[in-house]
């Protein structure tokens, strides 16, 4: 569901918006890939597509560093899965489309098409702060 960028790019928000409810603003790129167990080149170009979508702020040099853009409460799912896998319709089909189609359809498309659309409605319901109750134990190296 979900490609590595995308899942580095839900750790990474998720971790700022940790920080942003302890009062820190702002993260610098190398504290963040160390809180999220990455490599600072894999959070840098994360983050750069982050930015670009406007779902963090950066801000360059001393005591600068990635913010959330908005709240956690605001920030859905699908933003992020669309910033890092810009997918129209995702191909659920095991023919990839070679054999099936809206028009001449295979046994399995109309119960595919169903999972898309849960699928979709999730992500575009879904917003961070669901990662941020109580009942979930960060796995974030500190």
């Amino acid at each position: 569901m979900f490609g590595k960028q995308t899942a580095y790019a839900i750790t990474a928000l998720c971790r700022l918006a940790v920080l942003h409810g302890r009062g820190d603003e702002r993260v610098a790129a190398g504290d963040l890939a160390r809180a999220c167990g990455l490599q600072p080149p894999t959070i840098a170009k994360v983050m750069s597509t982050l930015a670009q979508a406007r779902l963090v702020t950066a801000m360059p040099g001393p005591g600068g560093g990635y913010a959330l853009a908005r709240p956690a409460d605001r920030i859905y799912l699908a933003e992020v899965q669309h910033a890092l896998q810009p997918i129209d319709e995702p191909n659920m089909c095991p023919f990839l489309g070679r054999l099936c189609c809206d028009n001449k359809p295979c046994p399995l498309h109309e119960r595919m098409a169903g999972i898309r659309d849960n699928l979709t409605e999730m992500l575009e319901t879904t917003t961070l702060d669901v990662f941020l109750s109580g009942s979930f134990d960060w796995p974030i190296h500190e």
